[in-house]
Parts: C-alpha cells; sequence; structure tokens
C-alpha cells in the first residue's frame, strides 16, 4: 500500500460501505491494473494515507459525512490534489446540499474553514457523474463493467492531474490523518 497511487476512501464504519470498497479494490486487481502502484487499495480505520497517492475513489453512503475519519480524509486528499472520483454504494445516498451537509459536519463539532472547504469538495466531485455500485444488487458482470468503467476515467484523468499538480505551487498542509 505504502507505494500505492491509487487509494479507495469509505466510511469503514459502515458496513455497506466497507463491502463496496473492499468488493471495488478486488475487481480493479482483477480487470483494471496490471502494477502494483497502479492497483488501489482501501484505505483502513486510522491508516495514514500515502505520500505516493495521487487518485482516489470515494465511496459514498448514507452518513458518510457524519464520520470526521472520512471527511478529513476526503479534505487530505483534496488538499493534496489528487483526482478523486465519486462512487455511490448505497440507493439511499443522496448528494448532501449544503444544509445537509453542514448539519452532518456539525454533528462532530466541525470547524468553520473545515465546513467551507468540505462543501466546495462535495460540489466539485459531483459535477463528474458518479458510479453508482450497490454490491448487495448488482450482478458480476455489471460490477465487472463498473470497475472498467472507473479505471478508465482514472487513466483518462491522469494525464491533466500531472499537469495540475506540476504548476501549483505548494502549500502549508492544513489537516493531518494523524
Amino acid at each position: 500500500p505504502a507505494q500505492s497511487q491509487v487509494l479507495i476512501l469509505a466510511d469503514l464504519a459502515e458496513s455497506e460501505a466497507n463491502a463496496a470498497a473492499h468488493v471495488l479494490a478486488t475487481l480493479f486487481r482483477l480487470y483494471a491494473f496490471e502494477t502494483v502502484e497502479l492497483s488501489p487499495f482501501v484505505l483502513g480505520a486510522g491508516q495514514e494515507m500515502p505520500q505516493a497517492s495521487r487518485e482516489g475513489l470515494i465511496v459514498f453512503t448514507p452518513g458518510c459525512f457524519a464520520q470526521r475519519e472520512f471527511v478529513v480524509r476526503l479534505l487530505i486528499a483534496s488538499q493534496r490534489r489528487m483526482q478523486m472520483l465519486p462512487v455511490i454504494a448505497d440507493d439511499d445516498f443522496q448528494v448532501p446540499s449544503g444544509d445537509t451537509l453542514t448539519l452532518c459536519l456539525r454533528s462532530w463539532d466541525c470547524e468553520r474553514e473545515m465546513l467551507e472547504e468540505a462543501t466546495s469538495i462535495v460540489k466539485r466531485l459531483f459535477v463528474v457523474i458518479a458510479i453508482n455500485l450497490n454490491v448487495k444488487r448488482a450482478t458480476s458482470s455489471v460490477l465487472e463493467i463498473a470497475s472498467r468503467s472507473l479505471a478508465e476515467r482514472l487513466s483518462a484523468k491522469r494525464g491533466s492531474a500531472q499537469k495540475q499538480r506540476n504548476a501549483a505551487p505548494r502549500g502549508q498542509a492544513k489537516y493531518s490523518d494523524e
């Protein structure tokens, strides 16, 4: 995992998100990537985000924004200018409005700056069409197609992301997963 450039972020306290993240990682290993660096791994609870990570699959489920660790990791990924693709793993998930997101984040006393940044990230993330991957109901062929589609989308973003990182000034890290 330390050399992996692709990670999967999920609310691991929620069983549906945990299952979807691990199924997605397995599917990518089977169908999409051939090198260790490009094989995604699920970032475990309390595990530090590797510096080598450049891309992320973000698994969304109801309640994920009420989990501090999930939101902080999302902020760190954005701060590092990682390319992120949204994956909706539960049919009950709804992209939160500003008010809904504010209520979720305030459930764990989120600071104002963090709240504003998280709201901005969510808006940017869902400009991209999310992949719906309900692992409970999907057939194996649907899961294969979804994983291949995500892999293609990550590959397409790879070149533009490198250009953005090279052009962007490096700042002081605001968030830490410690």
